[in-house]
């Protein structure tokens, strides 16, 4: 719901200003919605206000409820009252607190000791999303992923400093590998056991042909058991690198092929998904380190 987003962007243009976290749960931030609904063309409905609420997605749940609410209210021929309401998350719904009898209810008065703040849009969020889109060419939503996430957009610009690999390369890892097993794992990007140069130095023996993807998914799960070694150093250890002998290749491409007669007459018929199960069995002989665009041009030719 675009409340609920708008308030996610509230708490990170806090977190970037050094305000506060704004974490809800622990009473940094707290939120009111206030509600109405009318017929189209006519004029706006009693306004209602849910007050005090303390995360988003409670956020969500009390608006989505009081616009049922008044629906059925106002469809039943009943009016809404001008009050104050407050959401109980247990049972889902809005409860009544006080009626708002005028604006005198509130005792508004200046605070002659609060000078004015000034904000500056280069250290907001949506600028920050801005620049990660121009300049490293990534995706919309991956930058949004960097900035709500506490510390990854660093993050991500290290690796992307360090590595020869192009920038939508790093963000998947970023992303899919490193984010992905820090939430499963309960930890914070400052906690990743795999630090922004050793992915960088990670990615760049992808991109130089050293080692295939399974492989480098092989060595960034070494990484994350946090030993120190390099990248180069578990390759070396596990022998991941790539095999250069391409009559090696050749011959135990020959050998799959020779095996599966079954797929190789399924793949001369037409089927050419079949040729994904007789790459896999090379990879599993060579133990993931052969090139596959290699392969799979060797057993192109050989089931043609």
């Amino acid at each position: 719901m675009e409340a609920a987003a708008a308030v996610r962007e509230l708490q990170l243009i806090l977190q970037t200003l050094g305000t506060c976290q704004g974490n809800m749960a622990e009473g940094q931030l707290r939120v009111d919605a206030n509600v109405s609904v009318h017929r189209p063309g006519e004029p706006l409905g009693v306004r209602t206000e849910v007050k005090n609420i303390n995360s988003a997605r409670f956020l969500a749940r009390a608006i989505d409820y009081e616009i049922e609410r008044q629906m059925e209210l106002l469809g039943s021929g009943g009016t809404v009252l001008n009050e104050t309401r407050a959401f109980d998350f247990k049972s889902g719904q809005t409860i009544p607190m006080r009626d708002k009898e005028g604006l005198q209810d509130y005792r508004f008065m200046p605070e002659p000791n609060l000078p004015p703040l000034v904000v500056y849009d280069s250290q907001l969020p949506s600028a920050r999303r801005a620049r990660l889109v121009d300049v490293f060419g990534i995706r919309p939503e991956h930058s949004l992923t960097l900035v709500n996430e506490d510390r990854l957009t660093e993050y991500f610009e290290g690796v992307a400093r360090m590595t020869r690999a192009e920038p939508k390369k790093a963000i998947g890892w970023v992303i899919k590998d490193v984010l992905g097993l820090l939430k499963q794992l309960g930890l914070s990007v400052s906690q990743s056991p795999v630090s922004p140069r050793a992915l960088a130095e990670l990615l760049d023996l992808l991109e130089d042909g050293r080692v295939s993807s399974s492989a480098a998914k092989t060595v960034f799960q070494e990484l994350w058991k946090g030993t120190g070694r390099s990248p180069a150093q578990i390759v070396k250890e596990l022998d991941l690198g790539l095999v250069d002998d391409g009559d090696e290749i050749q011959r135990i491409c020959q050998s799959v092929i020779d095996s599966h007669p079954e797929e190789v007459r399924a793949i001369r018929a037409g089927n050419r998904k079949v040729l994904n199960k007789l790459i896999g069995l090379v990879q599993k002989q060579t133990k993931g380190r052969a090139d596959p665009v290699r392969v799979k041009a060797m057993l192109e030719e050989g089931t043609s």
